[in-house]
């Protein structure tokens, strides 16, 4: 695939023109090492695709890893390349990479900034990116150390992630007021499988302000590759954990129609998928990773697939939510670990059950219904259900909501802690008035410490 049939189109109103598809770097210092990262970015920009995203934080999921792997990786690929001149670099800060280095405040933007200029070896980044929002750091403040870099020569233009559409509405008011600069992108969590968080009033105020949209988890964590349709597949995969919540009624028809366009494009799943999101007027590129060159040769295809009318309506009509399937609440429970003991099972009554294992849980959703006071009677450790099975305290609680279960939003964005029960049952009603509204939403309540099954 030769740089000239590549269509470059243009980031907001930032003067930076990309093509439709954007690595993804978050598998960098993850699942992919410095050496076949060097192979995959090369045979990236040479198709002549031209922007690679990463953030500060990424990957420090991994235990044994800080954050700032993945832009390490890049950095060392643009010195011993040569061509920083052919690739737009887009990075990310917010997100917390260890004790005082978070958020969005003027002194620790530019701190940040200088970090990751370091780590990728470079001079300037084309396009700096607010990881998430920060209740706790007026924006005004935020856009100044942006226009502080921006004058510096330091950075190129400025986007947001994971922002709600009042806060991006907000920044974009006062970047016009204040002559600040302002977000010229925004890179939510969207996807054929999970519409619902930017498709209304997010995706109406980047369409009205001409924002460029690099939607990430484009492939919701692989799934729509279509490389997962049982648990069987699931096992030993480094995803497995993020794809079993996909693997439901609606899942399984959204992969049919994909097979379906699939066979008649002559294409795979996965390209159809990326085709969907590469057509639809609002997103300027989706954001996809790779871990090898055959996996990356087909998510490059996807930029050959023109999909007609009659396509994107299937697709559109196939990932519709149904009655009971977008009314839904999910609860999250995470125990904590003592010793060598780890929490199996907790089953609060016959409409709620969760699973837990270490580190990470599992979660079943149900339909609009659960006991709310035995929900706060099993985090608070007092109660114990039929089965015998029992929460033991003492804990410490952190609760989060938001409209959909990302792990890596989950681990890093602990926003919530409490150990008030009166604070879980306010967070329980925020949780049931989206639901009510017709959106699916996600609450995660981890309990630490000594917490475990008995």
């Amino acid at each position: 695939m030769s740089e000239q049939k590549i269509e470059k189109r243009k980031l907001g109103n930032s003067g930076l023109e990309i093509a439709p598809l954007v690595f993804g770097g978050n598998v960098f210092g993850w699942t992919v090492d410095d050496a076949r990262a060097s192979e995959l970015l090369d045979r990236f920009v040479d198709a002549g695709f031209n922007m690679v995203d990463t953030a500060d934080v990424y990957s420090n999921w991994i235990p044994g890893n800080h954050g700032g792997e993945s832009e390490t990786i890049i950095g060392k690929w643009l010195k011993k390349s040569g061509k920083r001149d052919q690739v737009l670099i887009a990075t990310k800060a917010g997100l917390e990479m260890g004790p005082g280095k978070k958020g969005l405040s003027k002194k620790y933007i530019l701190r940040a900034a200088e970090d990751s200029l370091a780590r990728l070896q470079t001079d300037y980044i084309d396009l700096y990116q607010s990881h998430v929002e920060d209740p706790e750091t007026p924006q005004e403040e935020t856009l100044e150390a942006y226009a502080e870099l921006m004058k510096a020569g330091k950075v190129r233009a400025i986007g947001a992630s994971n922002f709600k559409a009042d806060a991006l509405r907000q920044a974009l008011e006062i970047s016009r007021k204040k002559g600040l600069p302002r977000y010229e992108s925004l890179q939510p969590h969207y996807n054929l499988y999970h519409r619902e968080e930017f498709e209304g009033e997010l995706e109406r105020v980047c369409v009205e302000n001409h924002l460029g949209v690099i939607p990430y988890f484009s492939l919701a964590s692989g799934f729509l590759t279509g490389k997962y349709r049982s648990e069987k597949d699931l096992q030993g995969r480094s995803r497995g954990s993020r794809v079993q919540k996909f693997m439901n009624p609606r899942g399984f028809r959204i992969l049919a129609a994909l097979d379906d366009i699939a066979s008649q494009h002559k294409a795979t799943p996965a390209q159809i998928a990326l085709g969907w999101l590469m057509a639809k007027p609002a997103v300027t590129a989706p954001i996809a990773s790779a871990t090898n060159v055959s996996q990356l040769d087909e998510l490059l295809g996807a930029a050959r697939i023109k999909l007609d009318g009659e396509a994107m309506a299937k697709l559109d009509r196939a990932s519709e939510y149904q009655e009971k399937e977008s009314k839904r609440l999910t609860i999250v429970l995470e125990l904590g670990q003592t010793g060598n003991r780890r929490g199996e099972t907790v089953c609060l009554d016959s409409h709620v059950k969760f699973a837990a294992s270490g580190r990470w849980a599992s979660a079943l959703r149900f339909q609009n219904r659960f006991d709310l006071a035995k929900v706060i009677e099993v985090v608070s450790g007092d109660h114990a259900d039929h089965t015998g099975d029992a929460l033991v305290a003492p804990f410490r609680m952190h609760a989060v909501v938001f409209p959909e279960l990302s792990r890596d939003r989950f681990e890093q964005s602990h926003i919530c802690r409490t150990q008030s029960c009166e604070r879980l049952q306010g967070l329980l009603g925020i949780a049931m008035s989206i639901v009510k509204s017709g959106s699916p939403c996600v609450l995660v309540v981890a309990l630490d410490g000594n917490a475990i099954c008995a």
